[in-house]
């Protein structure tokens, strides 16, 4: 190879070795983002499980004042 074409070879070699490594940060930034959905989905799920229970115990709560009060 002439003196030009080992210095592209040499350039595209960099690059290519510059892009998988941005691909790998990348890819390791998308599985954290990944991680940090499910556990926020994880989260939330517990805060609609609770938020349901109390939903439920106040009603149950209303209906026994109720009954009670027009005993």
């Amino acid at each position: 190879l002439s003196s030009k074409e080992a210095k592209l070879q040499q350039a595209l070699g960099t690059e290519k070795d510059r892009h998988v490594h941005e691909e790998s940060i990348l890819s390791r930034q998308i599985e954290e983002l990944k991680e940090e959905i499910e556990s926020r989905r994880q989260a939330l799920e517990g805060v609609r499980i609770e938020l349901s229970t109390v939903t439920e115990e106040l009603r149950l709560g209303q209906r026994a004042k109720y009954l009670i009060e027009t005993a």
